[in-house]
């Protein structure tokens, strides 16, 4: 029975930290709080974007695990000025009626002094393109609020617009 037993402890010791080294804190989005605004230079245009939707497996200790997979509606999109909103879902522009969403996928998150980089495949207006955001990571107890930034530019994408900044503040909540 001991002879049984020791192998059987030790398996199960091994299996948990096996466990635990793979395990990845996964958060959920708070969407009616997520704020995603924009400002393209040249035009002046700016307003938001919502109903972020998100996968987040995120823990700054284990980056080598961590992604981020999120999409967000393409006519979603609010302007300032009347009419933009309808400027920016146009063909010319989003083309929303063609590509409802704009999505990204990580392919590494990294450690920057203080903050982090996100790496990953941004697509928009059925482009893909790698793009990096910089952000923070506020953590407080099992709540937490991602802070970013980042600039695409519209050609890259083929629109006929000019860069545009990306800010980001994404609630959320540990599951």
């Amino acid at each position: 029975m001991k002879k049984i037993f020791t192998p059987l402890l030790l398996l199960a010791l091994v299996a948990g930290l096996l466990t635990q080294a793979h395990s990845q804190i996964t958060w959920k989005v708070n969407t009616d709080k997520a704020k995603v605004t924009y400002n393209e230079t040249g035009s002046g245009a700016e307003g938001t974007f919502s109903g972020l939707e998100a996968t987040i497996k995120f823990d700054p200790l284990k980056l080598s695990n961590s992604s981020i997979k999120a999409k967000i509606k393409a006519k979603s999109v609010t302007a300032k000025e009347d009419g933009q909103a309808g400027d920016i879902m146009s063909a010319e522009y989003l083309n929303a009626a063609k590509y409802p969403y704009i999505t990204f996928e990580s392919t590494n998150i990294a450690k920057k002094g203080e903050k982090f980089e996100l790496t990953g495949k941004l697509t928009l207006k059925g482009k893909t393109k790698e793009i990096k955001l910089h952000f923070e990571f506020v953590k407080k107890n099992k709540t937490a609020v991602f802070k970013g930034k980042m600039t695409i530019s519209t050609k890259d994408f083929g629109m006929a617009a000019g860069d545009v900044y990306i800010d980001l503040e994404v609630p959320v909540n540990q599951k």
